[in-house]
């Protein structure tokens, strides 16, 4: 009988990417799983096989041993041997010359023997289930021992630290202490870092005290006041240089300060802000047709329209919210049209080609007057229509 072997685990892991697209829980469930079939192994199957005390399936029947000397027995087991040295002091005259010591009784003297062989058998033993052991390493692995193994699991899984760790440091010099701790800095570590303090400008994360690394944003860029707010969890991504700072929203904190800030893609392709303008500015693309700016219209033009239903009542005034430079009256239910500026009224009715004109209604503060004398902008029932121009 020989012992049962180990064979491959179920979970691969050696077969995995430098950077394995897994997820935290699953890298951590690959890594468990060999130490699980480790354990119920080594439990449940060798340490079984090894007390088995069954004749001709037990333990010793499994561990190999080198021939004794002048034991007749060739086959080369712990078991094997040991029936024929049983055998073979079974068939031995005790007498004062065998297996006798000098100056002992036979009883001694056979004790003694009785514990070299149990010395003798335990040694085996135990040479055997190391060298059974050492197998455990698996195909290809230049580890030998399994206490090897569980040392590279624990620093494969240190290296490939997907947790949560709370800053141990200072502003802008930001520490996290992991454990296990990372043996080095490798490029494609991530780390998530709750920051109890806001940054004031660049910084840096020192990981298991291994020497700060500088954290930049857009590849390359230092931080800027406020890009990681006090409290933030970040996650930031080892590059073999730096650390990247994987933003949370595109659009940066520290680019608005002030309520109507505009955030638009500069010509470099990086956000940047326009402030809020002034009150009537109007937005507009630059010159350069690189980004936004506002601009004032120099007459400050305003335009309104709307609409009324004549009253009768003569003056009225039309409130545009604005001092109006020029209105123009659509009376739809007679088609006249009225044009009125600071100073009088235009008019012309239906298809007459004759304009006509009135110094009684004209344009005043915030709107323009009408009435029903001479002319009838305000005639009673009649729908109006406006545009006023300021």
């Amino acid at each position: 009988m020989a012992f049962t072997e180990k064979t491959a685990f179920a979970v691969d892991f050696t077969t995995y990417a430098d950077k394995p697209n897994k997820t935290a829980a699953e890298m951590k469930a690959a890594l468990d799983s060999h130490g699980d079939e480790l354990r119920t192994y080594l439990n449940d199957t060798l340490l079984a096989e090894l007390e088995a005390a069954t004749d001709g399936s037990s333990g010793a029947d499994s561990l190999g041993m080198t021939q004794l000397t002048n034991n007749g027995s060739a086959t080369k087991t712990a078991q094997a041997q040991a029936e024929a040295l049983d055998a073979a002091i079974g068939a031995r005259a005790y007498t004062e010359h065998n297996y006798v010591t000098d100056g002992e009784s036979v009883a001694d003297s056979l004790d003694a023997l009785d514990m070299q062989v149990k010395d003798n058998a335990d040694a085996i033993a135990l040479k055997a289930a190391a060298s059974d052991l050492s197998n455990l390493a698996g195909a290809g692995r230049t580890t030998e021992t399994v206490k090897g193994n569980a040392d590279n699991l624990s620093d494969h899984l240190a290296d490939y630290a997907h947790h949560y760790y709370a800053d141990e440091g200072s502003t802008d010099a930001y520490a996290i202490a992991p454990d296990p701790a990372i043996t080095d800095y490798a490029a494609g570590q991530v780390f998530n870092v709750l920051c109890p303090t806001a940054n004031t400008g660049a910084a840096s994360l020192n990981v298991n005290a291994k020497g700060a690394v500088s954290i930049k944003k857009n590849v390359s860029e230092d931080l800027e006041t406020g890009d990681i707010p006090a409290g933030a969890v970040i996650t930031v991504v080892y590059d073999g240089t730096n650390f990247q700072l994987i933003p949370v929203n595109p659009i940066l904190p520290s680019l608005l300060t002030a309520a109507g800030d505009i955030i638009y893609a500069s010509a470099a392709g990086t956000p940047a802000r326009l402030a809020i303008g002034t009150a009537l500015q109007q937005l507009r693309v630059n010159s350069g047709a690189t980004g936004l700016e506002w601009f004032t219209n120099p007459a400050n033009t305003r335009i309104a329209t709307g609409s009324y239903t004549g009253d009768g009542t003569d003056p009225r005034t039309i409130s545009v919210g604005f001092t109006p430079k020029f209105v123009v009256v659509f009376d739809v239910t007679n088609t006249a049209v009225y044009f009125m500026n600071e100073n009088r009224t235009f008019w012309i009715v239906g298809g007459s080609s004759t304009f006509n004109s009135s110094t009684t209604y004209k344009t005043t503060t915030n709107g323009f007057i009408v009435g029903v004398t001479t002319i009838e902008p305000n005639k009673a029932s009649r729908a109006f229509e406006w545009a006023a121009i300021g």
